[in-house]
């Protein structure tokens, strides 16, 4: 089909992160957000005040995809004790759902991925899980559960995190 996906999913797409405990270090929270998608920026919000990091900031994703993963994955993600939130906004939210119902489209067309997503456009938050996002998740809750999340997350766990098969390196 010559329709080509509207290009307002592969643009830049800011999601709201919030309900983060004080004491998280910003290269945690970062880690958890690369991990959904390509981040083009992480900004926690900081009191002008006090100088100290608020509980909420904002994430720009290189596409709704990392958005959606986003969303699918880390919204209630325990970090630090505190289920987190993670959202985005009304007009986001109509290009998640046409992500989506394309996928699912898709997959009713025998396309590619064979993933299971949800069939109701307006439950994008409620995506199913496929396979792969749980052993994302499964990575998730180790890498938090290993590092002292209130210092800058070291290297070694940020590697072992890394990007799918490189997580066998040698310990």
């Amino acid at each position: 089909g010559a329709a080509a996906a509207p290009a307002s999913t592969v643009a830049p797409m800011n999601v709201f992160v919030g309900r983060l405990p004080l004491d998280v270090h910003d290269s945690c929270v970062e880690a958890l957000l690369q991990q959904c998608g390509g981040v083009l920026k992480w900004k926690r919000t900081v009191d002008s005040d006090t100088n100290k990091a608020k509980a909420f900031g904002f994430c720009t994703f290189g596409d709704a995809e990392g958005a959606l993963q986003a969303v699918k994955l880390l919204n209630d993600f325990d970090l630090g004790g505190q289920k987190i939130l993670v959202k985005v906004g009304k007009k986001e939210q109509g290009v998640i759902d046409e992500l989506v119902a394309q996928k699912a489209r898709q997959a009713a067309r025998g396309g590619a991925q064979p993933q299971v997503y949800s069939s109701a456009p307006t439950a994008a938050l409620g995506a199913q899980r496929t396979a792969a996002d749980d052993e994302t998740l499964t990575k998730l809750r180790t890498f938090v559960d290993t590092v002292d999340t209130t210092r800058e997350a070291p290297a070694d766990a940020l590697k072992a995190l890394g990007g799918g098969d490189a997580a066998a390196a040698p310990a």
